[in-house]
């Protein structure tokens, strides 16, 4: 079973080919994701794997942490075997190098995860379309975000 939390509609980038429209913040409630969750575990699958999706879900670390503690905690606690769990992010990777993120990186990195991360190519095409709120590219920000994810062991 797969189960995807859009955490919120807002992102970083504004990147010039975004099909998602303007920006705005709307972030999840803790209550939504929990009752998503257990929506989830309602028939007790043999597999869960939770995905974090967005606008930008990094943008909310202490919302991915606390899905992934009560995932575990749901998986731990009732009837049958226990889910193996798989957690998914799909990612600009921008906000991946930054201390901010330091807890989502190690909770993933002692689980069993899979980062997607959105890349478009060499340094230049990255740059000409994935870009800051200031228009300033974004390639060397991604780089660095896949290496703190490598680190991690993601």
């Amino acid at each position: 079973m797969e189960l995807t939390l859009v955490l919120d509609h807002h992102c970083n980038l504004r990147c010039t080919y975004c099909y998602a429209g303007d920006k705005f913040s709307r972030r999840m409630s803790e209550e939504t994701m929990r009752r998503a969750i257990d929506l989830a575990f309602d028939k007790r699958p043999p597999h869960l794997d939770l995905g974090f999706f967005g606008g930008e879900p990094t943008l909310h670390p202490d919302l991915i942490l606390a899905a992934i503690d009560y995932a575990e905690a749901k998986a731990k606690h009732g009837d049958g075997p226990v889910p193996a769990l798989r957690y998914i992010l799909n990612t600009n990777a921008t906000l991946l190098s930054h201390a901010r993120c330091a807890g989502v990186l190690a909770a993933l990195g002692r689980r069993r995860s899979t980062a997607f991360v959105s890349l478009d190519g060499a340094k230049e095409a990255h740059d000409r379309h994935r870009v800051d709120a200031a228009g300033r590219g974004t390639f060397d920000q991604v780089i660095a975000g896949i290496e703190a994810l490598r680190a991690a062991g993601v």
